[in-house]
């Protein structure tokens, strides 16, 4: 990734999550290499339950539905994800699989950050 494509990620990273308080400009960088933005069209499958987790997402404008494929084929809806919520970071913690699925209600440009650099910002930033 060359210097204005990093700079261009980091620009929409901060716009969204206002990390320029709490991160350094060196943290800022391995966060916007570490990451890329995904856009999700209605319907679209956004994180499939069972599946391994290798990033966190979040959501950065729309809607998505959070659920729970239950006995039967059955799906229980759990929560409308509305943007900033975060997708997967319980999972993610724990190194488990997706617990639930993640489905765009609407367009939804999802944020998803690689698992290795979210944890190291974390252990970085410890206080």
């Amino acid at each position: 990734m060359n210097d204005m494509e990093s700079a261009a990620k980091q620009n929409v990273i901060n716009s969204f999550f206002k990390l320029d308080n709490l991160l350094s400009e060196a943290e800022m960088a391995k966060l916007a290499n570490g990451s890329n933005l995904v856009d999700y069209y209605k319907r679209d499958t956004i994180i499939k339950q069972g599946s391994r987790v290798t990033e966190v997402a979040i959501i950065t404008s729309g809607l998505a539905k959070v659920s729970r494929e239950m006995r039967k084929g059955k799906h229980l809806i759990l929560k409308v994800a509305q943007p900033g919520a975060f997708l997967g970071i319980s999972s993610a913690l724990t190194n488990d699989n997706h617990d639930d699925s993640v489905s765009a209600l609407e367009p939804t440009p999802v944020q998803f950050i690689d698992i290795d650099t979210f944890k190291l910002l974390i252990a970085e930033n410890k206080k």
